[in-house]
């Protein structure tokens, strides 16, 4: 994300005023893990689902942190999950306090939100949020992806949800936590897909950014390397990298309960083909940690820093986290 480092000094990573992480850079240029500490912020409880945009057209280093943040109406006895971003104007070195931008309305086809994506048309200049809308406060099972576009700080959110479920298909049971780009004349999104067999990394295209058509399998139950640390795949982040794409994605067991860790994958053919899945963990859960979910990446190619954004789960509670490292090292470290 381009943090500004000092010689074996720490530099400090706030959200708002509260302190969120410390890092390190050492002699061997390799990118140590951040010492982390709990986010007390007023306005963030428990967070997760981080998405990063870096501003296309605005001030040079200004970043928009998209998460989710329970702190929403209690709607049937549930707190919902609200949209919220905050904002880094020097390049993610200090960040803005946050500020809801979409909430849950009770007895709709929304009550709540979760994992949002947000993606900019360069052509058009249009921006996009893709999130998953619960029909049922507290059931990600009952929820569709909602489009909201327009005014990034604004959004207006579309009434008909963009992707459904399919009677027969890879998401016959549910759908969440989408990501994507804008690839040169198309929106292209990778979303998690489930039906009675388990989980699944399913592609869609759209022109237009809301027809989306056919639904492709990129990862499916069995389709683990041999002596990965995983055997499902869920909550993906992908973004464009020198000589292709790369994938983080959430590592899961059959059970789909024992997130396991964060793990990479690896394309030169666009998002839909060639995919190559490593079989390390490039994060797995620490400390007091039981669940490391949900990551989120962003880019610098001039720093050559891959930034690493996820919720981590610890006394049952929800918390951001972010990690640095070289880009050559995620990819040693997960074999892709």
């Amino acid at each position: 994300m381009g943090f500004r480092f000092g010689n074996n000094n720490p530099d400090n990573i706030y959200v708002g005023n509260q302190l969120v992480s410390r890092i390190y850079k050492g002699d061997t240029q390799v990118w140590r893990s951040p010492e982390l500490v709990t986010v007390t912020t007023p306005g963030i409880v428990s967070s997760a689902d981080p998405d990063i945009l870096s501003h296309p057209t605005g001030t040079a280093g200004q970043q928009w942190l998209y998460f989710i943040d329970f702190t929403g109406p209690v709607v049937d006895g549930q707190t919902t999950g609200v949209v919220k971003r905050i904002v880094s104007t020097d390049n993610g070195k200090t960040w803005s306090a946050p500020v809801t931008t979409l909430e849950g309305v009770p007895a709709t086809a929304y009550e709540e939100f979760e994992t949002p994506c947000v993606i900019y048309n360069d052509v058009s200049g249009a921006y996009y949020l893709y999130t998953l809308g619960y029909t049922q406060a507290g059931d990600a099972l009952s929820g569709d992806i909602y489009l909201a576009h327009t005014d990034p700080a604004n959004w207006t959110l579309a009434t008909t949800p963009v992707l459904t479920r399919t009677v027969g298909g890879p998401d016959e049971n549910y759908l969440m936590e989408p990501t994507g780009l804008w690839t040169g004349s198309k929106v292209e999104l990778i979303y998690t897909g489930g039906n009675a067999t388990g989980n699944r990394l399913v592609h869609v295209e759209a022109a237009d950014g809301f027809s989306f058509g056919t639904k492709t399998v990129i990862f499916g139950p069995g389709d683990a390397p041999v002596g990965a640390f995983y055997q499902q795949a869920a909550g993906a982040c992908v973004i464009p990298v020198p000589g292709g794409h790369i994938m983080a994605f959430t590592g899961l067991d059959n059970t789909l309960t024992n997130a396991g860790g964060i793990g990479l994958a690896f394309s030169n053919q666009g998002l839909k083909v060639g995919w190559t899945f490593g079989a390390s963990a490039l994060i797995a859960p620490f400390g007091g940690a039981t669940e490391v979910v949900a990551p989120g990446l962003h880019y610098d190619a001039d720093t050559d820093v891959l930034s690493v954004y996820y919720g981590y789960v610890e006394g049952g509670i929800i918390k951001l986290a972010m990690q640095q490292m070289t880009l050559a090292y995620a990819r040693n470290k997960t074999g892709v």
